[in-house]
C-alpha cells in the first residue's frame, strides 16, 4: 500500500507540474494526465473501502494527496470533490449488494457532507461574484463541464437512493440536485423544464414517502406545472392520495382533461400505476379512492376508439393498461360493494352510483359489438350452448363470442361474465337494504333494478353465439319504449323466451321489476309523471320477459305467478290509464288473481294476501279516479270472498263490497245481477252465526236499496225490473233492523202494485 501511496504520489506531482507550466487543457476531459489520475485515485480509494483497509491505518486517503496540491481556490479542485463523490457512491453501491448493514450509514453520511461542501463552495445568486470559487477566472467551457460533472453525479445519487427506497437520503440528494438545476440558470423561468420536473417528481415522491405530506404536494404539483406529463401526473396523484384524499380526484380530473387524446391509450397504460398507489393506502381510505380511479379507468377504456375497432375487426392485441374490461369490471364491483357498505355520505353515494350506471351499460354495449359482428352464413341447425365449430357430421355450427382470441384478451373470458352478472346482484341486493335502512335513498332502488336486470343481461351474454339475436325481447340494455310488452296471462299464449335463459335470469327481471313497483317508492321518489310512466312502462317490458323465462325454464310456480300478477297490477295502476288497465284485468289479469287466490284457499292460507292486495289497489283505483278499473277489482275481492266462503276478512266485508258494486253498476242487468249473488248466498246461508254471513246492517242497506230502486224503476213504467228488486227486499227484510222491518207492509203493497201492473194488460186483451 505504500508503494501505491508513493505512485499516486508521483502522479499527483505531474498534474500540479502541468498546472504550473501553463499547459492545462481548456476542457478536464482532454486532459489526459488528470483523467488518468482521478480515475487510478478513485479505484484505489473504493477498493481500500470495501477491503477495510482504512481502518487499520495501514494507509492513507489517495484523494488527500490531491486536495494538498491544489489551493482552496484552484480551478480543478470542485472536479476532484466530484470524483470523489463519485468514488463515494461507487462505495455505497458495493456495501449495499454485499449487504453490509452497519456501512451504510457512515457511507451515506460522508456522500451528503461531501455534497454539502461542494454547493457551499459558491453562491447561488451570483456565481460570478469574487466570493465564489467555482467560477472565478474561468472560462465559459470549464463552467459548463463542471456543470454536467456534477448536474451527473447528483442525478446518480438520487437515482441509487430512489432505487433503494433509502427516502430520506433520497430527498436530500434531490433537493441539492434542484438548486444546481436552479443556480446553473440554465433552466427557464417559466415553461415546461422536463428535467427539472423530473428531479421535483422525485423529490415530492421521498418527502411524501417519509412523511412530509405538504411538501410532497408542493412539489409534485410544481413538477406537473413545469412537465405536464402522464408520469408527473403519478406522482402528483400518489402525493396527493397519501395526504388529502377530498380534492384528489378533483385534482385527478382536471389533469386527465388536460392530458386526454382521441384514442387515450396513452394514459391508460399508466393506470396501474394510480390503482397501485391507492392500494398503498387502504387503511388510509384508499378504498373510496380506489374506486373513483377505477371508475374513470374503466370511463377511458370504453371510450377508447382502438378497442371497439378491433373487437369489430377481431384484431388480435394486447388491452392499452395490459387488462382486459371484465378483469376491471370484476375488480371494479368487488371495491364498490366494500366501500359503498360503508358510505354514509348521500352526494358521495349517488355520485359513485351514476358512475356504476354508466359503466355497466358502456360494457354491455361492448358486449353486443361482439355478439353482432357480422360473419358468413353459417349452415346447419343451431344447438343450444354450442362451443364447437364442427360437429361429428362435419357440419358448421354456431361459434361462441368467448371463443374468439381478441375478445379474450380485449374483453375477458366467460367465466368473468358469470363472476359480474353474480356481483351485480349482490350489490343491487345492498342497495336495497341500504333503502330500507334509510328512507332517504330512494334513488337506490331504481339502480337496484337496473342492476338486477343488467345481471339479467350479463348471464345471457355468458351463453350468446356470435352473429345470431338469440332474445326474442331482446336484452333490457336494449329496452324501446315503443315496443314494450305486458305479460300475458291467456294459458293459450306461446312462450318467446330466448333458449338460452335460465330460471337465475328470469328472477333478475322478476326482482328488478319488484323493488320498484313498492307502494311508496314512486310518490316518495320525487319522479315527475312522465318518467314514473317510463319506468312503469319499462318494468312491465321486464315482468313479461321474466314470465316468458319462467315459463321455459321451470315449472309454473304458484309464488312466482302470484308476484308477477300482483306487480302487473300495481305497474298499471300506477301508469293511471283507466282504459289500459280495465283491457289489461279482463284479458286475464283478474282471472289469474282469482286462480291464485282459490289455491291459497285450498292450501288453508288463512292470510288472504292476495285478496288485501287487490283490495289496497282497488282502494288506489279509486283515488286515481280510474272508475272502470275500481269497479273490475270490486268485483274481483267480492268473487274472491265468496269463494273461500268468508264474509269477512282482514276488515274487508263482502257486504261493503257489494254495496260497493251496486252504487258503481252501470246497468239495471248489472245491480240486479248483484243482489242476486247476494240472495243466492242468503238462502245458501241462512242468518249467518258467528260473521260467517252479512251483518243486519248490510240486510237493512240492501233491503231498502232495493225497494228504492223498485219503486224509481215502477214509477218509469219498467215493472218487470221493479218486481225484481221488490223481491230481493222482500227476501232480505226479514233479516235486517227492526227499524226497517217495520217497513216490510209497505214493500209488500209496492211489489202487489208491480205485479198488478204487470197482469193489468192481459185482463184487457180481447
Amino acid at each position: 500500500e505504500r508503494c501505491i501511496d508513493d505512485q499516486l504520489s508521483s502522479m499527483v506531482d505531474l498534474v500540479s507540474k502541468k498546472e504550473e507550466s501553463t499547459l492545462v487543457e481548456t476542457s478536464v476531459e482532454k486532459d489526459e494526465i488528470l483523467k488518468l489520475t482521478l480515475q487510478t485515485i478513485r479505484s484505489v480509494h473504493v477498493k481500500r473501502n470495501m477491503s477495510g483497509i482504512y481502518r487499520g491505518g495501514a494507509a492513507l486517503d489517495p484523494y488527500r494527496l490531491m486536495f494538498d496540491k491544489l489551493s482552496k481556490s484552484h480551478q480543478l479542485r470542485p472536479f476532484v470533490v466530484l470524483d470523489k463523490l463519485s468514488a463515494i457512491l461507487s462505495i455505497a453501491f458495493g456495501v449495499r449488494q454485499r449487504k453490509l448493514e452497519h456501512e451504510y450509514e457512515s457511507i451515506d453520511q460522508e456522500a451528503l457532507i461531501l455534497a454539502d461542501q461542494y454547493l457551499s463552495s459558491f453562491k447561488r445568486d451570483n456565481a460570478l461574484t469574487t466570493d465564489t470559487t467555482l467560477f472565478v477566472d474561468t472560462n465559459n467551457s470549464m463552467k459548463t463541464e463542471l456543470l454536467n460533472v456534477a448536474k451527473e453525479q447528483f442525478a446518480l445519487a438520487v437515482s441509487l437512493y430512489h432505487s433503494w427506497d433509502v427516502y430520506e437520503i433520497c430527498a436530500k440528494w434531490a433537493s441539492m440536485l434542484k438548486d444546481i438545476h436552479e443556480t446553473s440558470k440554465v433552466s427557464p423561468e417559466h415553461g415546461e423544464d422536463p428535467i427539472l420536473a423530473e428531479v421535483l417528481s422525485v423529490l415530492a415522491h421521498s418527502l411524501s414517502m417519509i412523511g412530509s405530506h405538504a411538501e410532497g404536494v408542493k412539489w409534485a404539483r410544481e413538477a406537473y406545472e413545469k412537465h405536464k406529463c402522464v408520469n408527473n401526473l403519478a406522482t402528483l396523484f400518489h402525493c396527493a392520495a397519501r395526504h388529502e384524499h377530498a380534492d384528489t380526484l378533483l385534482e385527478f380530473d382536471n389533469a386527465l382533461n388536460e392530458l386526454s387524446t382521441s384514442d387515450h391509450d396513452d394514459i391508460l397504460e399508466h393506470f396501474p400505476r394510480f390503482s397501485n398507489s391507492c392500494v398503498e393506502n387502504e387503511a388510509e381510505g384508499g378504498g373510496e379512492l380506489l374506486l373513483g380511479v377505477q371508475e374513470r379507468w374503466l370511463n377511458l377504456q370504453l371510450r377508447s376508439k382502438n378497442l371497439g375497432t378491433c373487437l369489430d375487426k377481431k384484431t388480435v392485441c394486447e388491452s392499452p393498461s395490459g387488462h382486459s374490461v371484465l378483469d376491471l369490471l370484476c375488480a371494479y364491483l368487488e371495491n364498490f360493494e366494500h366501500v359503498s357498505s360503508s358510505q354514509k355520505d348521500r352526494q358521495k353515494t349517488e355520485s359513485m352510483c351514476e358512475y356504476l350506471g354508466h359503466i355497466v351499460d358502456g360494457v354491455l354495449r361492448l358486449l353486443q359489438v361482439c355478439r353482432d359482428r357480422k360473419q358468413e352464413k353459417l349452415t346447419g341447425r343451431r344447438k343450444k350452448k354450442n362451443t364447437s365449430k364442427e360437429n361429428s357430421e362435419g357440419s358448421i355450427e354456431f361459434d361462441s363470442i368467448w371463443n374468439d382470441t381478441a375478445t379474450q384478451k380485449l374483453l375477458g373470458d366467460r367465466s368473468q361474465c358469470v363472476f359480474v352478472s353474480e356481483a351485480l346482484w349482490n350489490i343491487g341486493n345492498q342497495l336495497m337494504t341500504a333503502s330500507v335502512l334509510d328512507d332517504a335513498t330512494y334513488d337506490s332502488r331504481a339502480l337496484a333494478a337496473d342492476l338486477f336486470a343488467a345481471s339479467h343481461d350479463f348471464i345471457l351474454m355468458s351463453e350468446e353465439e356470435e352473429g345470431t339475436r338469440l332474445s326474442k325481447l331482446d336484452y333490457d340494455v336494449k329496452y324501446e319504449p315503443e315496443r314494450f310488452a305486458v305479460p300475458s296471462f291467456n294459458d293459450a299464449s306461446a312462450t318467446a323466451a330466448s333458449d338460452i335463459s335460465s330460471e337465475f335470469s328470469a328472477q333478475c327481471l322478476l326482482l328488478s321489476a319488484a323493488v320498484t313497483v313498492t307502494v311508496d317508492y314512486l310518490e316518495s321518489s320525487g319522479r315527475d309523471q312522465s318518467s314514473a310512466n317510463s319506468l312503469l312502462r319499462r318494468t312491465l317490458h321486464r315482468l313479461a320477459q321474466s314470465q316468458q323465462e319462467f315459463e321455459l325454464n321451470c315449472r309454473k310456480k304458484a309464488q312466482v305467478s302470484k308476484m308477477i300478477a300482483l306487480l302487473t297490477m300495481r305497474c298499471i295502476l300506477g301508469l293511471g290509464e283507466d282504459s289500459f288497465a280495465f283491457q289489461t284485468c279482463n284479458d286475464g289479469l283478474c282471472a289469474t288473481l282469482l286462480k291464485l287466490h282459490i289455491n291459497d284457499a285450498v292450501a288453508s292460507d288463512e292470510e288472504f294476501l292476495i285478496l288485501k292486495q287487490v283490495k289496497s289497489m282497488s282502494d288506489s283505483a279509486l283515488q286515481k279516479r280510474m272508475i272502470h278499473t275500481d269497479r273490475v277489482l270490486t268485483k274481483l275481492c267480492s268473487d274472491m270472498l265468496q269463494k273461500s266462503g268468508a264474509y269477512v276478512v282482514g276488515g274487508i266485508s263482502l257486504g261493503d263490497l257489494q254495496r260497493k258494486m251496486i252504487q258503481s253498476s252501470v246497468s239495471v242487468e248489472e245491480a240486479i245481477g248483484v243482489f242476486q249473488e247476494i240472495d243466492d248466498a242468503v238462502k245458501k246461508a241462512g242468518t249467518g252465526k258467528d260473521g260467517t254471513s252479512y251483518s243486519a246492517g248490510d240486510f237493512a242497506w240492501f233491503t231498502v236499496e232495493a225497494h228504492n230502486r223498485g219503486v224509481q224503476l215502477s214509477t218509469v213504467g219498467d215493472e218487470t225490473h221493479a218486481k225484481t228488486f221488490h223481491t230481493f227486499a222482500l227476501n232480505f227484510a226479514d233479516f235486517s233492523t227492526n227499524e226497517v222491518r217495520c217497513y216490510k207492509q209497505q214493500m209488500m203493497n209496492a211489489f202487489t202494485k208491480s205485479v198488478q201492473k204487470l197482469d193489468f194488460p192481459k185482463s184487457m186483451s180481447f
